[in-house]
């Protein structure tokens, strides 16, 4: 909630929530996929949870007519790591 509408790398989730590296992304997104299921109103188009390609995950409503987050803005500070 901290970062939220920012994307967050994979990685940077995995070390921040399980304390593990990079060779476990299965594992976060069998868990973005459960969460969509219980918080999504349609999971196949998701619109809290949105994954940003190339980078990771995004959380927070998307506006109206946004295509969501885009790489680009990854250059903020998301925190130590």
């Amino acid at each position: 909630m901290v970062h939220q509408g920012q994307p967050v790398s994979m990685d940077r989730l995995l070390r921040w929530v399980w304390g593990c590296r990079g060779d476990e992304k299965d594992l976060l997104k069998r868990l973005v996929y459960r969460l969509r299921r219980k918080l999504e109103p349609d999971p196949k188009v998701p619109r809290f949870i949105r994954t940003v390609p190339g980078v990771g995950y995004t959380f927070g409503p998307a506006e109206r007519g946004s295509p969501g987050p885009r790489a680009e803005k990854i250059g903020t500070n998301l925190g130590p790591g």
